[in-house]
């Protein structure tokens, strides 16, 4: 199937490959049980000749009190809404081009969501192939979407998509139809998204592009890219014999080169962002990614060396003249450090694709080149600093394992989601930081002959032995512990049985707002941990699909998240004290002492 969104998609060779790779899935989605949207389609004409393009609008009304996913999102757990369409040869889907999601803040939600509710006209293009022979075509596909309520949400499904096309000769006469609609959406078109595009506000923008800054210009001091400075210094060195605005120029060529690049690849990866939400929701994607952080981790590390094919290292080579040949360096110069930025500027490529924002992406990306750049520019125009930068040496091997840690607590990060272990992820990045403090503090030999950076060393590996040891305090001390889960299966069931004892069966994922509030105001309250001692807890995971989710969703009768079933010592469900939404704890305690009153009564 070819993915069509509202945007293109998209460093080097293998990162690309590999990116690509990560994006395909593994799990579809669970077909729908009852109909939560409806789709029309609605045609710009009653027939259509071919070699012509020609609009198209899918209407989707979504039912009242429910709302759908917009098709692009910013948490990796949620799934945007897309279309799917099969290849159909004579006929090709266009672009397709979503209405601009409203903004509706719930309990469970600390940000607003991005979200479709009502009725929206969704706008797409077909093309017909000059040779299409007349006839009845069908374009076959299929919508997936991810509904909610005010208080709960179900998992990802899915609508069969038909487009019935009625093809004609060039000589037959055709009719123009709903043309009030396309007018309507032709008025509507500056509300029309290809992805949000907003920039977003607020502190916490201005501290990401800042710490994206600082992050370029660390990467000056990797082995990769300062061995590069006398080179690029003595390049613009050259120009300052003639005029000195020529040298502001080839430095501003230069910067432009580098951010470019980096810059368009930010944009690239964000428009990705719809298949990426719905990947990550694949555990073997998540394993996957984190086993290639380690990979490349390696690398820094020193395991092995990765290098740019040979081909691409002659190309970069080229010398070209004039503000051309400046800017071609500012284009090349991620290529030719790809050893040490690479596997950093995939990092980036994932956080921003999950992002969906292109705007973001940008910035993102451009305030990351211009840190990388910024230095030699800055050198290039001052050319005597060039002798006060320390020499090259063991401490640039040093930097690169930083670098290398950085990747492994990206891993860890990736791979906390689906680990079976009742462990917080912030608990495994702290782990990662004392790790890291010990290794490049007090282990690590890279620098040992210099008295001065073997202070630095100390100093840094002391600064992040106490970042991480403050990160697991606070996490520490701001959580409370829940209550004892029990994975639910059939055996668990039977057992609660023989023990003549209640249970509490709780459906949950990680994508679902209501149910992280209530484990936080229900769960880990002193009051429901105590019933531990007379009630089985039992949870079944719907973060990740699978088969047998689909099946016990129909044995019980439901179809979102948050769902808590009580039953009594007998194995029965108490269908009236069923809970389908977020609630609060009074209202849980209610429902629980009336199981605990009925169950008493047996």
């Amino acid at each position: 199937m070819t993915l069509i969104q509202s945007h293109a998609r998209p460093i080097s060779t293998i990162f690309f490959i590999a990116l690509l790779w990560l994006i395909l899935g593994f799990w579809g989605p669970v077909p729908a049980q009852e109909e939560i949207i409806k789709l029309e389609v609605l045609h710009s004409q009653d027939h259509y000749q071919a070699g012509k393009t020609y609009p198209v609008l899918l209407r989707i009304t979504i039912t009242p009190g429910w709302f759908i996913h917009g098709d692009q999102l910013s948490d990796p757990f949620a799934f945007p809404t897309r279309f799917l369409f099969k290849e159909n040869p004579p006929i090709k889907i266009g672009q397709i081009q979503f209405p601009k999601a409203e903004e509706r803040k719930f309990d469970y939600s600390p940000e607003p969501l991005e979200l479709f509710s009502g009725t929206l006209l969704v706008r797409t293009e077909f093309f017909i192939d000059a040779d299409a022979r007349p006839g009845q075509k069908t374009i076959q596909g299929k919508l997936e979407y991810q509904g909610c309520t005010a208080k709960s949400c179900i998992p990802v499904e899915e609508l069969p998509v038909k487009i019935a096309v009625s093809v004609v000769g060039s000589d037959q006469p055709v009719q123009e139809i709903n043309q009030e609609l396309f007018e309507q959406a032709g008025k509507q078109v500056e509300n029309f998204s290809f992805g949000r595009f907003t920039i977003g506000s607020g502190v916490g923008l201005i501290l990401t592009l800042f710490f994206l800054f600082l992050g370029g210009l660390a990467l000056n001091l990797t082995p990769c890219v300062y061995p590069l400075i006398p080179i690029t210094v003595s390049y613009f060195g050259g120009k300052s014999r003639h005029l000195r605005r020529q040298v502001w120029l080839h430095s501003i060529c230069y910067l432009l080169g580098l951010t470019f690049t980096n810059s368009l690849l930010g944009v690239a990866a964000s428009l990705s962002g719809n298949l990426l939400g719905a990947t990550l929701q694949n555990p073997l994607t998540l394993v996957f990614l984190s086993i290639f952080m380690v990979i490349l981790a390696f690398n820094f590390f020193g395991f092995w060396e990765m290098r740019i094919p040979a081909w691409l290292t002659r190309v970069t080579a080229k010398n070209y003249k004039g503000y051309f040949g400046t800017f071609f360096m500012g284009l090349t110069l991620g290529i030719v450090a790809a050893p040490c930025i690479g596997p950093l500027i995939l990092s980036l490529i994932t956080y921003v694709a999950q992002l969906g924002d292109p705007v973001r992406g940008f910035l993102y990306f451009f305030m990351l080149s211009l840190g990388l750049g910024l230095p030699l520019a800055v050198l290039a125009l001052f050319s005597g600093l060039i002798e006060k930068l320390p020499l090259s040496g063991g401490w640039m091997l040093w930097v690169r394992k930083f670098f290398g840690w950085v990747l492994i607590g990206m891993a860890v990060h990736f791979i906390s989601t689906i680990i079976p272990w009742d462990i917080e992820e912030a608990f495994l990045l702290a782990g990662v930081a004392v790790a890291a403090a010990l290794h490049l503090g007090w282990l690590e030999p890279s620098g040992r002959t210099s008295v001065s950076f073997r202070r630095i060393q100390r100093a840094a590996g002391a600064v992040i032995l106490l970042a991480g040891m403050i990160y697991a305090g606070l996490e520490w001390f701001s959580e409370r512990p829940e209550v004892a889960w029990l994975d639910y299966s059939r055996p668990e069931m039977i057992r609660a049985i023989q023990e003549q004892k209640p249970v509490i069966l709780d459906f949950s994922a990680k994508w679902c707002g209501p149910c992280r509030i209530m484990d936080r105001r229900i769960f880990q309250d002193p009051e429901v941990r105590q019933l531990e001692r007379t009630v089985v807890f039992l949870r079944m995971d719907l973060t990740f699909q699978r088969a047998q989710q689909k099946q016990v969703m129909e044995q019980y009768g439901f179809r979102g998240v948050p769902s808590i079933l009580f039953f009594n010592r007998e194995g029965k469900e108490e269908r009236d004290l069923r809970i389908e939404e977020l609630v609060s704890r009074a209202e849980f305690m209610r429902r629980m002492n009336e199981l605990l009153r009925r169950a008493g009564s047996q």
